[in-house]
């Protein structure tokens, strides 16, 4: 990464390491609980689900901030 991205101008802050160790905790969890659920659920069913919490995710995120925005 350091190679790709360069050395760090800033200071490092502590609250962004756990927020991103945090995050590929949750991702690492995410995947297995996701493989275990899924090989007991039809295709169909699954991609149900994660449709409908994607857009329980989207609905949060949007009254939590009050607005999204999409810039091209």
């Amino acid at each position: 990464m350091l190679l790709v991205l360069g050395a760090p101008e800033g200071k490092i802050q502590p609250l962004d390491i756990a927020l991103a160790v945090g995050a590929a905790i949750v991702y690492s969890i995410y995947i297995i609980v996701g493989n275990q659920v899924t090989a007991h659920v039809p295709p169909i069913t699954a991609s149900a689900y994660i449709a409908l919490f994607d857009a329980l995710s989207f609905f949060c995120f949007w009254n939590w901030f009050g607005n999204i925005t999409f810039s091209i």
